[in-house]
């Protein structure tokens, strides 16, 4: 039987490197022979031995990980990559913020839309009276955040706005459908239900669910081997199978007796 061979990275000349023992680092100024090479610290050279030697990363090398860093904080300051398995999937709300007048009378609502999904989306939004286009947004939306998208006057709510939704999935690899849809048509009867700070949006507002779940794909049923179903489809692929073997049989005997 033969050995396992341990892969050992190759000290070359130029090459940043920590002592073990001493933990000093150094440059390779020289190999000596195929075990060790000649290492300067702190102005002095050393013989060292490869192996009592740590490679540490080039100057090129730490300014990409550098650069791989701002751009991963870019990412998640714009909550690309907020999701995570451990953040549970509450749908997505609209939050109807009240404003009153003087008289102590509801004068308007500022709509939020929060995403508590802990997926990261984006979303075009547009309201809508009789069919004619009011107000649109396109925006995104992370994983745990909520946004302001417009303001309704209340007399408005008796022309039953329609609010409508189209949501895109900002994440790859994702158990959700890439995009979906989503509409509601607020009523004056809403404030009946009266008000209440969700989650950690810290505004006092009607709330209105919009999405219980962002929906799931659609995994097709895997067939058990004990079905009938399992024997059909085995017996249709052999079918097919040895039809097309016979096919080729009689193609190639034509060609040979021509």
């Amino acid at each position: 039987m033969s050995k396992k061979r341990t892969k050992i990275t190759r000290i070359s000349v130029g090459d940043k490197v920590q002592l073990i023992h001493s933990e000093e680092n150094g440059i390779v100024r020289r190999r000596i022979d195929h075990e060790a090479v000649e290492v300067e610290v702190a102005g002095e050279l050393f013989p060292v031995f490869d192996e009592h030697l740590i490679l540490l990363p080039s100057d090129a090398e730490l300014a990409k990980v550098k650069k791989l860093s701002e751009v991963a904080g870019k990412i998640v300051s714009s909550g690309l990559n907020t999701y995570s398995p451990e953040q549970p999937d509450r749908g997505l709300l609209l939050l109807f913020q009240p404003f009153y007048s003087v008289e102590g009378e509801i004068s308007y609502f500022n709509v939020h839309l929060y995403n508590d999904t802990g997926y990261p989306l984006r979303f075009d939004y547009s309201m809508t009276y009789y069919e004619e286009e009011e107000f649109s947004l396109s925006k995104q939306l992370s994983g745990q955040e909520h946004m302001i998208l417009n303001s309704i006057s209340f007399d408005d709510l008796n022309d039953k706005p329609l609010l409508s939704f189209s949501f895109q999935s900002l994440r790859e690899n994702v158990k959700i459908k890439s995009s979906f849809k989503a509409q509601c048509r607020p009523k004056v009867k809403m404030i009946q239900k009266g008000t209440s700070s969700y989650g950690s949006s810290g505004v006092d507002a009607f709330v209105h669910r919009l999405v219980d779940h962002c929906p799931l794909l659609e995994q097709k049923p895997k067939l058990d081997k004990r079905s009938s179903d399992y024997s059909d489809t085995k017996a249709d692929f052999i079918r097919s199978q040895m039809l097309k073997v016979k096919a080729q049989q009689q193609q190639q005997f034509e060609e040979e007796i021509t």
